[in-house]
């Protein structure tokens, strides 16, 4: 029976109604809704008061329990609700420590290997957060198994080159600069997207700048000074019909990059 209901309007109810629909969780029949891909939670931007609301709803102590029971629905619910979770932890230490008690290491950890990117992203934001400055937390992960590996291998095996750019910086220790050094400097190659180089230089100049040692391993990583030069080559001739959006897209940005450029050359020294 087709619904009534377009996931258009659907998605405006998440929107707009937010609160509202923390209110009335333990009463929904959501495990026997029918998600449809195109239906996507609202984004920190589009919902400012998402933060809000998830930390409100922690009042209710029904309300952990039933999102913990719909990890194991579709992927795009499961994607959700971590979601949910990793807002409830941007605030004081006791919202981790409420959802550790819960069992969300547990429930989540499995989520790090799904077929599905989005929720393997969303897996990974939420530990970010629960286990920030968490000594409880941390620790425990430490110790977890998932399909045969620990969890802190899964981590690493999630900073690999192969990966995209968001997981390896999401999965990257936090305070060791280091470790997202090569990912950066790769940020910075003509072979990324303008909106990554853009934050690879930019974020390179941050880190450099009161690093002397720093500067010295990124000024010889992977010929990082060829490819700022790359960055006051645009708008490049185009020579495919095809490269004519791209280069429309450059062109507007192409300020962006050589700002970026000067930043880092200044970090450089």
């Amino acid at each position: 029976m087709k619904s009534l209901v377009s996931p258009e309007a659907l998605a405006g109810f998440w929107e707009v109604h937010f609160s509202l629909f923390f209110r009335l969780l333990p009463f929904l029949k959501i495990k026997q809704c029918r998600f449809s891909e195109e239906l996507s939670l609202p984004s920190t931007r589009d919902a400012p008061g998402l933060t809000w609301c998830c930390c409100h709803s922690l009042q209710d102590p029904t309300v952990i329990p039933h999102l913990m029971s719909l990890l194991s629905s579709s992927q795009p619910t499961q994607e959700y609700v971590t979601q949910i979770f990793s807002h409830c932890c941007k605030v004081p230490a006791d919202h981790q420590t409420v959802l550790f008690n819960h069992g969300a290491i547990q429930s989540i950890s499995p989520m790090l290997i799904s077929p599905s990117y989005k929720v393997r992203m969303q897996a990974l934001k939420c530990f970010s957060v629960l286990a920030y400055e968490n000594t409880q937390v941390s620790t425990s992960l430490v110790n977890v198994v998932v399909d045969g590996e620990q969890l802190p291998q899964v981590f690493v095996r999630m900073m690999q080159r192969d990966q995209p750019i968001e997981m390896q910086l999401t999965a990257a220790p936090s305070g060791r600069t280091r470790a997202t050094l090569p990912c950066l400097v790769r940020m910075c190659s003509k072979e990324h997207l303008l909106e990554e180089r853009v934050a690879g230089a930019e974020t390179l100049a941050y880190l450099m700048e009161p690093d002397v040692e720093l500067q010295r391993i990124a000024s010889t990583t992977d010929h990082l000074l060829a490819m700022l030069a790359d960055y006051f080559k645009y708008p490049s001739s185009v020579s495919a019909i095809a490269d004519i959006k791209r280069l429309d897209h450059d062109l507007k940005h192409a300020h962006e990059l050589r700002q970026a450029a000067f930043k880092l050359y200044a970090s450089l020294g």
